[in-house]
């Protein structure tokens, strides 16, 4: 639950109200409990709290001055498509899996998480896959477009970069596939 906090913290846009933590990791237990809990792991992470990497106050706790390293973040930063690619080449999928069934709020948050870094990452990926193959590197756009694929099998706009660089490619049985 503790790896759980820092996620949820890592990934916020802002800070996150102790409540609210407390509700997605011990929302089944007492609310005195709950805290408690909610304490014990804050102090687990005592050391990015003092190293500036979290910052915890009464009420809410959220990313300190310093930035924790996220993968997702290499992504959104990525200004060349071969920095992209290799950057989504390194991305686990589904993030967080480890996660899975803690508590029942915890997974809700989890497939909201991972349809809201979907999206971002295949919207990114399309875009520097479609500039690569208009660069003359079809074989960059194959490789981010097999990283969309992996991330998200169903989404049409992974599938049709692959395709543009496929037939870039010169291999239309492969975009056909």
């Amino acid at each position: 639950k503790t790896r759980a906090l820092l996620a949820i913290v890592a990934l916020a846009k802002g800070a996150v109200t102790r409540s609210r933590l407390t509700d997605l990791l011990w929302g089944d237990r007492g609310e005195d409990q709950a805290k408690a809990s909610l304490r014990q792991a804050l102090y687990e992470l005592r050391d990015l709290s003092s190293s500036g990497l979290m910052t915890v106050s009464r009420d809410a706790v959220a990313i300190g001055p310093k930035r924790l390293w996220i993968d997702v973040s290499e992504i959104e930063t990525a200004r060349e498509p071969s920095a992209l690619a290799d950057a989504l080449e390194g991305v686990e999928w589904p993030p967080l899996r480890e996660l899975d069934d803690v508590t029942p709020e915890l997974d809700e948050w989890l497939r909201n998480e991972r349809v809201r870094l979907s999206t971002l990452l295949v919207q990114k990926g399309v875009e520097a896959a479609d500039n690569a193959t208009l660069a003359g590197e079809p074989m960059l756009a194959r490789r981010i477009a097999d990283s969309l694929e992996r991330i998200d099998p169903l989404d049409e706009r992974a599938a049709q970069a692959g395709a543009r660089a496929d037939i870039a490619l010169g291999d239309r049985a492969a975009a056909h596939r």
